[in-house]
């Protein structure tokens, strides 16, 4: 992988690169790389850490290749600590200061190891897949290997996780149950309103365990109706991903704009092709459409769906363009005729004229990608902030097609939330890189084990040190990772919960109950999605308004919304104070 490069977004910062890009040290990483990507606290002191390790040119070990691991807990102040070692082998091997009878009881409860792809926890997954008609997809070979290595994914990424796939073109499309179960990605936009009276039908079963839930149909006589009833909708993750990859090769492509980011782009002459209409109130007005975008919908249902106990994981592929995608060559040929005319170049004839007009044109484009990279940018610390404090990783494969400059949006997002970057430089290595993602996910080393400082609201650090056949030419080596904090969270009472959602959900409906529930820490992410979504609206409000060639009011807009949501969210955390008080005394 080479050196994460982003000139023209550190121009559009007006900073140097070193102090935004902190991703550039880790394409620079010394192989073999060993790094934790999850740590599950949710059964304290009951611990399960999932950690990956790759080799040169980010290529995943196989899964006979890993020969042990020892864990380690840092304090805040002194040497790491070893916890234990576990062989491949099943053997376990004990610090040499621990006592024999506090051996004999370690091993009453042994830690365990296994790969990713064997444990019954299964990860949240969102796929992103490029749907647009670049000649590319469309005409090319790239199109079909796109969609068949998406679909790889959901064959080949274990049957426990809770998974969705998300094409984008004009429109952003999904898996959406609905009555009358069909077989295709749906628009998504048109679901939403559904999706969303099921969110709100179905919260008062926040809490319940399997069982519980069995119990409460089996009293309504409602047992075993758990899907959607008449007009309504389920959207975001599923279990049921099987056919999910069938579906995705059903898609055709479609559209000049996608909808990845929802970005500002400048658009120098009409578009040939006009974005396609949703046909929603509101449309067309000042305002401008308010489009989902992919990477905000995937957000949302990681967020939303997968719980405390799972791992995260945005999978990003395409070629990071957003907008209109004809929108360079149209204005490099409006460019070429204007700097033809000016004064100090028409004058020029030969190799100078060549010279001076393309200096002027790359001149002008330049200022057009800072424009979209400055857009970006103005987004990036949102979903950053959102993707760490919800545990997401974010992965990408870039295709060929991808500009420089879009190509390092990507980069940006997966080496800034702990994720890996891979570049496609050809359609033949499309395949073989989702390939080493799947491998890598896969091939995580999961240790469980059992924590005795792993008390309510604690805040512990783990290492892992990984070894086995992991350099070069399969050769003997050892990756130890950074240390990894975990938080353990607070203790609260079943009793408790109950009376604190009856409360909640009277007092402050769904938005505030759902606030307030993040101030208990339990569901802290859906409090950080509803600011973050709220963000994300405006801002793609403001994305539609930049496709039309207007500068527009998006940042007052998003600055009162930002305003209004802290303000919000403060109430609601105040409400759940009183809430857990009066909890405690009943």
């Amino acid at each position: 992988m080479p050196h994460l490069r982003t000139p023209l977004l550190a121009l559009a910062l007006g900073v140097s690169l070193g102090s935004v890009v902190v991703a550039g040290d880790a394409a620079r990483a010394d192989f073999p790389l060993a790094k934790i990507n999850f740590i599950d606290t949710s059964q304290a002191p009951k611990i399960r850490i999932w950690a990956s390790v790759l080799k040169r040119r980010w290529k995943p070990p196989g899964d006979k290749d890993i020969g042990g691991i020892t864990l380690y807990r840092k304090p805040d102040k002194g040497s790491a600590e070893m916890l234990f070692s576990i062989e491949s082998s099943g053997e376990i091997g004990w610090p040499k200061t621990m006592s024999e009878d506090d051996k004999k009881l370690k091993e009453k409860a042994p830690p365990e190891l296994a790969l990713a792809a064997e444990v019954d926890q299964g990860s949240a997954i969102a796929v992103v897949v490029p749907g647009f008609q670049d000649p590319e997809y469309r005409n090319g070979t790239l199109g079909e290997r796109s969609r068949n290595g998406a679909g790889l994914f959901f064959k080949k990424l274990g049957k426990t996780n809770l998974m969705n796939a998300l094409w984008y073109t004009d429109f952003v499309f999904s898996y959406v149950y609905t009555e009358g179960r069909t077989n295709s990605l749906t628009r998504l936009e048109t679901e939403r309103e559904k999706c969303d009276k099921w969110d709100r039908d179905n919260i008062a079963n926040w809490g319940l365990t399997p069982e519980e839930l069995a119990a409460k149909e089996a009293e309504a006589g409602t047992a075993g109706a758990t899907g959607p009833k008449k007009n309504e909708a389920r959207c975001g993750l599923t279990k049921d991903y099987g056919e999910l990859g069938k579906m995705v090769g059903k898609m055709s492509y479609d559209g000049f704009w996608p909808q990845l980011f929802g970005i500002s782009q400048r658009i120098c002459v009409k578009p040939e092709h006009e974005i396609k209409s949703t046909g929603f109130p509101g449309e067309g007005s000042e305002g401008g459409p308010k489009r989902l975008t992919a990477m905000d919908a995937a957000l949302e249902m990681l967020v939303k769906d997968g719980t405390p106990s799972m791992p995260k994981i945005l999978i990003l592929t395409g070629d990071g363009r957003d907008g209109y995608i004809n929108a360079a060559s149209d204005c490099r040929q409006k460019y070429t005729v204007e700097c033809q005319g000016r004064d100090e170049i028409k004058a020029l004839t030969g190799k100078d004229l060549r010279e001076k007009v393309n200096a002027c044109v790359q001149e002008q484009l330049e200022k057009d990608v800072r424009i979209e990279q400055a857009s970006f940018v103005e987004k990036l610390p949102t979903w950053i902030g959102l993707a760490k404090a919800a545990n997401i990783r974010i992965y990408s494969v870039t295709h060929p097609t991808a500009p420089q400059y879009a190509r390092e949006r990507l980069d940006v997002l997966a080496w800034r939330t702990g994720g890996t970057s891979r570049y496609a430089a050809d359609a033949n290595q499309v395949g073989d890189y989702y390939d080493d993602l799947i491998t890598e996910l896969n091939n995580q080393v999961v240790i469980t084990f059992v924590d005795d400082e792993a008390k309510p609201n604690a805040e512990l650090q783990y290492e892992v040190e990984v070894r086995g056949l992991l350099g070069d030419a399969s050769s003997s080596a050892t990756a130890r990772s950074e240390p990894f904090k975990a938080v353990v969270p607070p203790a609260i009472e079943k009793s408790m919960i109950s009376e604190f959602k009856t409360f909640g959900q009277a007092k402050l409906g769904k938005t505030g109950f759902l606030a307030a529930l993040a101030g208990v820490g339990l569901l802290v992410l859906l409090l950080l999605f509803k600011l973050g979504k709220k963000l994300f609206s405006d801002g793609s409000a403001k994305a539609a308004k930049g496709a039309k060639g207007a500068a527009g009011k998006g940042n007052d807009a998003a600055a009162k919304a930002k305003a209004k949501a802290i303000e919000k969210a403060k109430k609601a955390k105040e409400a759940q104070k009183k809430a857990m008080e009066k909890a405690k005394k009943g």
